[in-house]
């Protein structure tokens, strides 16, 4: 089920980069990064068979601030795209489909990024703290990201 509704993934994309009203890409974006964040959340996940899976409030939050521009838009969902991919096995069931969707939207937002001359990409401080969270890397990101978030306020 992930990997259909992933399928759907850079269409999405393109429709909220051609919209221009800020309160009409708000109202739209905002549901669409939920979902993806939500996908990424319930992607070879266990737990959904057992208990309630749902996001976060604060990541709810970050979500519905984070969802105003199109860049910041595009930078949480290529955010929870790399999550997605990054839970990928080689070889198992349904997880090259989802490989590729994921793919094909990190390249629509790349080149929906080009064409509006906007900055998604991830410095690299995230993706190493990504990579190694078993070395506490991912608690320091999210701490790093609320600084940050504040500061920038």
């Amino acid at each position: 089920m992930v990997a259909d509704a992933l399928e759907h993934l850079p269409h999405v994309i393109e429709y909220l980069s051609n919209l221009r009203d800020s309160t009409i890409f708000a109202f739209c974006a905002i549901p669409q990064v939920m979902a993806i964040a939500t996908l990424s959340l319930v992607f070879d996940n266990g737990d959904v068979f057992h208990t309630k899976v749902k996001l976060t409030r604060g990541a709810t939050c970050a979500i519905i601030y984070g969802s105003t521009e199109l860049q910041s838009a595009l930078r949480l969902a290529r955010a929870y795209g790399r999550q997605v991919l990054h839970r990928t096995r080689p070889g198992a069931e349904g997880h090259e489909a989802v490989a590729q969707s994921v793919a094909a939207a990190l390249a629509t937002m790349d080149g929906v990024a080009l064409q509006q001359k906007v900055a998604v990409q991830d410095g690299l401080t995230p993706r190493l703290l990504e990579r190694y969270s078993a070395l506490g890397g991912g608690l320091l990101l999210k701490i790093a990201e609320s600084v940050f978030s504040i500061w920038d306020r």
